[in-house]
């Protein structure tokens, strides 16, 4: 027995020696061939982000870490977005430089796996390289149209779909193959050529153009001057290709230019055009949609068009489009009578018009000027005591409207102003403020705000159940939210990493009736602004109508923060225009009759503490992350009693090329989720009963978007819209809760 366990104790020694034996063989075969070619590399030497530099290896993998020394290998891509990238090769010195916006792939390194020539793709974008001699091998870039091939050269290849395909040489010379066909050039220092014109040769171009080719593929990290230079010129003979000898063209005269060129380079950079192509469902009926938006980008300023064609059956016929809010904007004031009503077909021809427009955008705010036109969102004017991330695009796409928000802003002071339909005009709101001691970052403002005829906003039939005496016309009285606000705010910290500022409003809300009203108060007027719907008389010192905010706001590194405290009487609350105000407005108008009426009632006649609260963070400016909450108390004498008025916001977005893997590197998520009275939801999950989680109070919105190529994206969405009878009214319940439904999307978006 003891022979026979030795000799399986023996064994058992053995054969776990052969298998360390084993697994040593293996490391260090492993390990030689990796040694032998660590040198065969192209390095990562530079980029500006490296959050927006996405490379993915030969199997497909998408790199997680970005940084500067990163190895880079045959089969591996690069695509960049709002950043250039540097790589060197390491076994000759040669340099590149990678443009914004490109997508570049390595096909081979000489002396790497058995390979003889540095191979490049260049499928979109631009590069600059700066090759050394090649004595054995070849320096290949490959364009969709071309394949260079340079030796001691420097140069510039810029490829973009069917507009350019093209070669500018600074030294040196390169060779440039036209596919199909394989004619051959070379282009000399000076010369460029593009593989796309009919005239394929070698040329002098204007300097714009040039300039163009060349912008920002200047060298940051790597010094050109480090790349081994050509020998001279009798020595060259490494470029082995068949050549056809075409002397270049003569350059420019002086002044001269070909407007046409110039326009077709203008629109080439500043021009684009995208499609949408799908389905939507609107208040439980199916359209078919496509939409053109032609956009026009220069500089700080961008201007975009919206076309869309939604239909039913057939898109020819009338009666077949889709009319948001009963508006048909593609008939431009054509339809009824126009010789009855030519101010109401010229009133319609400009909205029609006026919703062709999707965006205009320059600056932002903050800038000296900015101004913003097209469909507004989380607009708040000042601190937000009035206007709070009000919006005029609740309903898009069901229903949309072109506004117009813009601003001034300098060291002594500013303003902003802002209108939610240029086409009626009726909601606006402006700030006036001024900064009286240049060295101290001190600010008070004034704030108006008003809606002109929220009962417009009611239908015949809702107009009929508000609180009148008998006889009394509702469109007669047509009364008028006018809104107004006082208020300071001084900035303690502000850096890079913190800052904080303290803010205080003073803010009130009048009602105004354009005629009689038989039915209001003995305490009030009964025509134009009820100014002693603020201040009653009878109480000295007792004030209505009016909201006092004051607190904190600021950032923390990548999270920004908001804390305030509010108090309110009335029919007023802080941010009275907020972003569900355009669902309610007959609500609004429905509460005030009822407060002039009487203005005692315990529904108005009570005071309101509340404390709100709001952070959020930003990471690489593709994660956004927003949350806030408002926590009202009802006080009654010393007593405070918990509220439903309460008010909930949550808001996410993802972009494309945060999440660090191949699939999800293409997707794209976006969610926003806004609610008054947000309390009884929340019991109704605490005591596991059923629960409305989007109500007549509730503002939803949710898109997911894929990139199934860099130029196409497929998108679904869904978002609450509030129901609307043939005329484009809002339908309300009993209760003056507006009706509401879902709107959904699916959609091909193309770029071209």
């Amino acid at each position: 027995m003891k022979t026979l366990h030795g000799n399986k104790k023996t064994a058992y020694i053995r054969a776990r020696a052969l298998r360390l034996l084993f697994a040593a063989c293996v490391f260090f075969l492993g390990i030689f061939p990796a040694a032998a070619q660590s040198e065969v590399v192209a390095i990562l030497e530079y980029c500006d982000y490296p959050d927006q530099v996405h490379i993915t290896d030969s199997e497909g993998f998408l790199v997680r870490q970005i940084y500067f020394g990163l190895d880079l290998g045959k089969g591996d891509s690069i695509r960049t977005e709002n950043t250039a990238a540097e790589i060197r090769l390491a076994h000759d010195g040669s340099i590149i430089r990678i443009a914004p916006h490109t997508s570049f792939r390595i096909n081979s390194l000489e002396g790497s796996h058995g390979d003889t020539d540095n191979n490049f793709s260049l499928l979109s974008g631009k590069l600059m390289g700066i090759a050394t001699v090649q004595t054995q091998g070849k320096f290949l870039v490959s364009t969709p149209a071309g394949l260079c091939e340079a030796s001691g050269a420097s140069f510039a290849v810029s490829a973009e779909a069917d507009i350019l395909d093209a070669v500018a040489v600074k030294e040196g010379s390169v060779a440039f193959t036209r596919n199909p066909g394989g004619e051959t050039i070379i282009i000399g220092a000076g010369l460029a050529a593009d593989a796309l014109m009919r005239d394929f040769r070698p040329e002098v171009w204007p300097e714009e153009k040039i300039e163009t080719i060349f912008y920002d593929l200047d060298f940051v990290m790597l010094d050109p001057g480090a790349v081994p230079k050509k020998p001279e010129i009798s020595e060259i003979d490494s470029i082995q290709v068949p050549v056809v000898e075409i002397p270049p063209a003569p350059p420019p005269e002086e002044g001269s230019s070909d407007p046409v060129k110039d326009f077709f380079y203008f629109l080439k950079d500043h021009f684009s055009v995208s499609a949408e192509l799908g389905t939507m469902t609107i208040q439980k009926k199916s359209y078919a949609k496509i939409a053109l938006s032609p956009l026009l980008a220069v500089g700080d300023f961008r201007m975009a068009l919206y076309l869309p064609l939604i239909f039913s059956g057939d898109f020819m016929a009338q009666d077949d489009r889709y009319k948001p809010a009963g508006n048909d904007e593609w008939d431009f004031g054509r339809n009824g009578d126009q010789s009855r009503h030519r101010d109401a077909a010229r009133k319609d021809f400009l909205r029609d018009l006026a919703l062709k427009l999707y965006f205009i955008e320059y600056g932002r705010p903050g800038d000296t000027f900015f101004i913003n036109a097209g469909n507004l969102r989380d607009l708040s004017i000042g601190h937000g005591s009035l206007m709070y991330k009000y919006a005029n695009d609740t309903d898009f796409p069901t229903l949309r409207r072109v506004g117009l928000h813009t601003g001034v802003d300098t060291p002594i002071g500013g303003f902003e102003a802002m209108s939610a339909d240029l086409a009626e005009a009726d909601i606006a709101a402006g700030r006036l403020y001024l900064k009286p001691i240049p060295s101290v970052p001190f600010a008070i403002g004034v704030s108006a705000a008003v809606d002109k005829h929220p009962v417009f906003a009611a239908s015949d039939s809702v107009k009929s159940s508000f609180p009148l005496p008998s006889g009394e016309d509702p469109d007669a009285i047509d009364p008028m939210f006018l809104g107004f606000a006082l208020d300071t705010d001084l900035r303690i910290v502000k850096d890079d990493f913190l800052s904080l500022t303290l803010f205080a409003d003073a803010s009130t809300l009048v009602p105004y009736l354009r005629h009689e009203y038989s039915g209001a108060s003995p305490f009030f007027r009964t025509r134009g602004a009820l100014l002693d719907s603020y201040y009653d008389d009878s109480f000295p010192g007792k004030f209505r109508n009016y909201g006092l905010s004051g607190g904190v706001f600021g950032n923390i590194d990548v999270f920004d923060y908001r804390l305030e405290y509010r108090q309110y009487r009335g029919i007023f609350r802080p941010g009275f225009f907020g972003p569900n105000y355009d669902h309610l407005r007959a609500r609004r108008v429905w509460e005030a009759l009822n407060y002039i009426a009487d203005p005692d009632s315990s529904d108005y006649d009570r005071r309101t503490i509340a404390l709100y609260g709001e952070a959020g963070f930003t990471i690489s400016d593709k994660l956004r992350f927003n949350a806030g909450y408002l926590y009202p108390g009802e006080k009654d004498g010393k007593a405070i009693d918990g509220s439903d008025n309460d008010y909930f916001e949550l808001r996410f977005s993802l972009d494309k090329g945060f999440v660090p893997l191949a699939f999800l590197d293409r997707f794209s998520l976006s969610l926003s989720y806004t609610r008054e009275i947000f309390a009884p939801l929340v019991r109704d999950l605490v005591r596991k009963r059923h629960a409305e989680f989007v109500d007549a109070y509730t503002v939803f919105k949710a898109e997911a978007s894929y990139s199934v190529t860099d130029s196409v994206d497929i998108a679904l969405s869904a978002a609450t819209a509030a129901d609307r009878d043939a005329q484009g009214y809002i339908v309300y319940d009993a209760d003056f809760n507006p009706e509401w439904s879902y709107a959904f999307a699916l959609e091909t978006r193309i770029r071209f």
